[in-house]
């Protein structure tokens, strides 16, 4: 049929290249247009009709996209409301729409008069269904099209002729519906099923795990090469099913040639590699940048791309554990986000691949606190296989990019980059694109003929960086990130190179120069620097040597001056694939200039989180406990709100603290290893048991050394601050340091009253629990700011409380001394120190008395003193008794000089932090313990050095105070000391 029958209706509606664009398919509103006229345009098959040549059907619906084997989707019968009401009218315009159907080898008929609608399933005989055809008098039938929930379908068939578009969002609600319908009814019907089949979406994780046996049992391939298999063969039966790929080139054409037995298998297994793959990336092409593609290299193709027929009975088996499987349509989103999982669970090298598998609990977390909206960009400068830039595509994969006028629009850039410098290492990035073909398995499905052009977006969205520095190169760009999350590599050999790189270039020299230890150090300077100012936030995953290492010093002085710190979340270690190493989520927020270097204001949200809702062994198993999920849900309620007092009272996990960014910026030079900043006794309560951390020999030696560098720091300031050379000594005698002081013996009976009470056994955690308030109640702990007991209500009858004084641990941590400021009370396991106030006779002054009043010849005058020279009465009749003087008081006489009797408030003469660490001192030699009770007989007795002014004879505050000091610094001290002796004790050495 080579000549074309001209149509007045296909010209008059401009139909002679295209009907209306209905997204994929084409629709043509007709009516007087001959079958002959359709086919001669192209619009339907070119072949003889012969008696249906002349009949005109009204409306087609046709997928033209392959003009070389056109499908007509629908044939539509309409007819006047007249027409269609009574049994026989509807019979007659079903039969008449089915003999078109069946001619034209439709999938569905529709038979409607603009109210009503019939739809059928040409394909489908039926008995009760059965009729002569008028025109040929071919018996034909039928079968009525049901809707899953086993009624008659009778939805509308609408499609607006005024909006017709290819890009399926464009088009208006009824008309998707429409499109949504047909593709539920092509998806569900066929010669034996006209009811709707509700799409169930696939899980192949068990076709993963025998695809990966039968792969390594037969080859021996390590699991990222079968990753790599298994993966590309996944697409290769997915684009079938979805019929993007075609003709001889789909997985079925496979199939069909290995029940061909004059094709062997080495033939089939050559087919695929020159046939199948090119197809493959013909219609995905490779960027044109890096070369990479959504395919690789499969373990049975070698580097030229030529078949490894060896492996072609491996082959052959994989194929048919697909077909076996059945279609992979619709993908389960939770495989989705599995599908890496499912190889790496095997044990043969997540050692080496494993710390760059970010585990999808850590990922799914991560990205549950990102709030990305249209116009964003979001990064990922390690993005590996793209797991952190895709997972959000999960949900909504629109959210991100739309089809308009053909082209794909990003709404929501994603940037993600690796490094390779060679094909082994490229193999990654086209995992990536893989994984996000996957991820968009609708928009391909709605669009089979947009591949190109996803392929380009898939290539802007992911770059492989081949030079030494990979995406550390990226400094030039003035793209700035609104979201940058990643899980860095921690990797310290071979950084040398890179530093080298950046040392012998300015460009780079100038951007890093924080100088870092570790490629992870570059990675957060890189990070930072990227991030839009003022609004930018970074969301990371960072091994522990950036908030401990002595070197890296300067990078957390650079994170606080450049950043707001929000969280720092403690994961446990093995978090990673068989990676025993101990990490991080690190959150912060970019500073605007304005805010650059001022320190910020809210505190710094920490959690340690103690499970992830999974077995860290290399099972994976699945657990309820997770306590990673529950601290990214206290950190989003902390991230809205200003008042964070009140977000202390409201969250009672106790693996939550709320730290000022003072205490980051006054650690800088320690370490921001916030597990450090919980008691033991917080530890023992909370279950948090401290691990093993497995190290390679290279950071072991790196760890050593930092630990000295440490150690040799700590030993120059003590030497410093505290060992004085002898002409610095004698300095600090002359000026007065020394000269007047001299240390006296006091026991603690002389200053401290004990007869002050602390709280009996009646005053348990379950009464503080009845009487919530805002006092705290402190426990025998040995951490000062532990509120063991919680916080309770002010002056309530019989409870003793106490303000700004010394307390004792009678039980738990025996003979730990604590200065409590403010208003509290305790358990009964803790007793108050409380400072007497005290009235000391002035000798100077009784001598001056006597002098003047109490010769031989007046031993009975009474000596009159002003009262404002003496306290009370009480001082008055002790003045009497000691030196038998008969006084009296009076306001007449004249003032003396010199006060008869001092006060003496010990508050305000000794100094709390001195006496701690000096009862501490004292009492540790008493071996105080669980069968030897520190009560207040015991105690009272010890006695302490004090330092006294020998020309006030009180106590010198001043000098107690510079003591106090240096005694909390080499407390602080030796605190870091035992952190680093048990950093190193708990590591193991991989060899």
């Amino acid at each position: 049929m080579g000549n074309r029958y001209e149509s007045e209706e296909l010209i008059k509606k401009n139909y002679e290249e295209s009907g209306l664009k209905i997204h994929t398919y084409e629709y043509y509103s007709l009516g007087e247009s001959t079958l002959n006229q359709l086919a001669s345009y192209n619009i339907i098959p070119n072949v003889d009709y012969k008696e249906y040549s002349k009949r005109k059907p009204d409306g087609l619906l046709v997928d033209r996209r392959d003009k070389d084997n056109i499908k007509v989707v629908a044939v539509e019968e309409y007819k006047k409301r007249e027409k269609f009401k009574t049994e026989a009218d509807i019979k007659s315009a079903i039969e008449q729409c089915n003999d078109l159907a069946q001619e034209l080898n439709a999938t569905i008929g529709i038979i409607t008069d603009g109210d009503t609608c019939v739809w059928i399933n040409p394909k489908e005989e039926c008995k009760e269904n059965e009729y002569e055809d008028r025109t040929t008098g071919k018996i034909r039938s039928y079968n009525i099209i049901h809707g899953s929930d086993k009624q008659v379908l009778t939805q509308k068939f609408f499609i607006s002729e005024r909006n017709h578009t290819e890009d399926y969002e464009q088009l208006l609600p009824e008309t998707k519906s429409t499109l949504d319908l047909i593709e539920k009814i092509i998806y569900s019907i066929n010669k034996k099923n006209s009811i709707i089949i509700d799409e169930e979406s696939s899980n192949p994780t068990d076709l993963a795990k025998q695809v990966w046996q039968d792969l390594w049992s037969a080859s021996g391939a390590k699991p990222e090469e079968c990753l790599y298999t298994f993966v590309e063969l996944f697409i290769f039966k997915f684009l079938s099913d979805l019929k993007i790929l075609k003709s001889k080139y789909t997985f079925y054409a496979l199939i069909k040639d290995y029940k061909d037995k004059e094709i062997n298998d080495e033939d089939v297994l050559d087919s695929y590699c020159k046939d199948c793959r090119n197809e493959i990336l013909r219609l995905f092409p490779a960027s044109s940048d890096d070369g990479t593609a959504i395919i690789s290299k499969p373990i049975f193709v070698d580097r030229e791309g030529n078949a490894i027929l060896g492996y072609s009975t491996l082959f052959k088996n994989i194929i048919f554990r697909f077909k076996d499987y059945g279609e992979l349509k619709n993908i389960d989103k939770d495989f989705k986000s599995k599908l890496f999982e499912s190889f790496l669970k095997q044990s043969i090298s997540k050692k080496e691949w494993g710390q760059f598998f970010t585990p999808r609990k850590v990922v799914r977390a991560i990205v549950d606190l990102i709030d990305l909206k249209e116009g964003m960009t979001i990064c990922d400068p390690a993005g590996g296989v793209g797991k952190f830039v895709l997972e959000p595509m999960v949900d909504n994969p629109s959210k991100f990019f739309e089809l308009k006028d053909g082209k794909i629009v990003e709404k929501i850039k994603i940037r993600a980059f690796d490094k390779s410098l060679n094909d082994e290492d490229e193999k990654t990035i086209s995992l990536a694109k893989a994984n996000m073909a996957i991820y968009n398995s609708e928009f391909l499905k709605k669009n089979p003929d947009k591949t190109k052009e996803f392929s380009n977006y898939m290539n802007t969205c992911f770059k492989n960086k081949s030079s030494i520095l990979g995406t550390l190169d990226e400094v030039d760009t003035q793209e700035d990130y609104d979201i940058i999350v990643a899980n860095f590599p921690y990797v310290t050999s071979g950084v040398s190179n890179i530093k080298n790189e950046i040392k012998n270039n300015s460009k780079y020299s100038k951007f890093y120069s924080v100088s870092g230890i570790g490629l992870e150090s570059l990675f957060l300077e890189w990070s930072i620097r990227k991030l839009k100012k003022g609004t930018g936030r970074a969301y990371l995953v960072i091994p522990d040597g950036i908030l401990n290492r002595i070197n890296d010093k300067k990078m957390r002085e650079f994170i606080l001056k450049n950043c707001s710190l929000d969280a720092l979340i403690s994961l446990p270690i093995n978090t990673f694939y068989s990676t025993p190493k101990k990490t991080y989520i690190m959150i912060l927020t970019r500073k605007s200039d304005k805010d650059k270097d001022k320190l910020q204001r809210k505190p710094v949200f920490t959690y340690i989180a103690n499970s992830i809702g999974e077995t860290l062994d290399n099972l994976r198993f699945d657990i309820e406990d997770n306590d990673l999920s529950r601290g990214i849900m206290y950190f989003k309620m902390y991230d809205k709100i200003s008042d964070t007092n009140a977000f202390e009272e409201m969250i009672k996990d106790k693996k939550c603290k709320i730290f000022e960014a003072e205490i980051f910026k006054n650690n800088i030079e320690k370490h921001w290893i916030i597990d450090r900043w919980w008691s033991d006794e917080e530890k023992v309560e909370l279950g948090i048991i401290e691990q093993d951390e497995v190290k390679s020999i290279e950071e072991f030696y790196n760890q050593i050394n930092d630990t000295i560098e440490k150690m040799r720091n700590i030993s120059n300031s003590i030497k410093s601050e505290f060992i004085l050379e002898d002409n610095k000594r004698e300095q600090g005698i002359k000026e007065g340091y020394l000269e007047d002081i001299v240390f006296e013996k006091v026991s603690l009976e002389e200053i401290v009253d004990f007869n002050v009470k602390t709280n009996n056994s009646k005053f348990t955690k379950t009464f503080v629990q009845e009487n919530k308030g805002d006092i705290p109640v402190y426990s025998a702990s040995k951490n000062p700011d532990l509120i063991g007991y919680g916080k309770i209500k002010d002056n309530l009858e019989g409870i003793q409380y106490f303000e700004d004084c010394l307390t004792w641990n009678i039980d738990g941590s025996i003979g730990k001394v604590h200065y409590r400021k403010g208003r509290f009370s305790l358990s009964e396991k803790v007793i108050p120190l409380k400072l007497k106030i005290r009235y000391k006779i002035n000798e100077k002054a009784i001598k001056i008395l006597r002098e003047k009043y109490c010769t031989e010849n007046n031993k009975d005058r009474f000596i009159l003193i002003h009262n404002k020279l003496i306290d009370n009465e009480k001082e008055l009749k002790q003045l009497c008794n000691l030196y038998g003087l008969n006084i009296k008081l009076s306001s007449n006489v004249a003032k003396e000089v010199i006060k008869v009797c001092n006060k003496i408030d010990y508050n305000f003469y000794l100094d709390k932090e001195y006496l701690k660490y000096e009862i501490e001192k004292a009492t540790s030699i008493l071996g105080f313990e669980y069968s030897n009770k520190a009560g207040k007989s015991k105690i009272s007795k010890v006695e302490i050095k004090i330092p006294f002014n020998v020309k006030t004879e009180l106590p010198d505050k001043k000098i107690q105070s510079i003591i106090g000091i240096k005694y909390k610094k080499i407390d602080e001290y030796n605190k870091q000391l035992n952190e680093m002796l048990k950093e190193i004790k708990n590591i193991k050495v991989d060899l």
